[in-house]
């Protein structure tokens, strides 16, 4: 199983707001879990996930599209 370290997750997190930015949407997410652990706590070296609650936009499609092209373009 794949495994997400720090550089992959701040990777991941700003294509993703380079992608909202670009198409004018604002998004918030709260980290959650093991991802969080890594980026803000450095407690371990990596993930097997990342786990986001999505506050906004309300119709979170469109940030679950985004993150289903940035998983694709960075071959997660």
């Amino acid at each position: 199983m794949a495994t997400f370290t720090r550089n992959d997750i701040a990777e991941g997190l700003e294509r993703l707001g380079r992608l909202a930015a670009d198409s004018g949407i604002n998004i918030e997410l709260v980290l959650i879990g093991g991802a969080l652990m890594v980026l803000r706590f450095e407690a371990r070296e990596s993930t097997r996930d990342v786990d986001v609650a999505i506050l906004a936009p309300a119709e979170a499609n469109k940030v679950r599209d985004f993150a289903r092209k940035v998983a694709a373009e960075l071959g997660w």
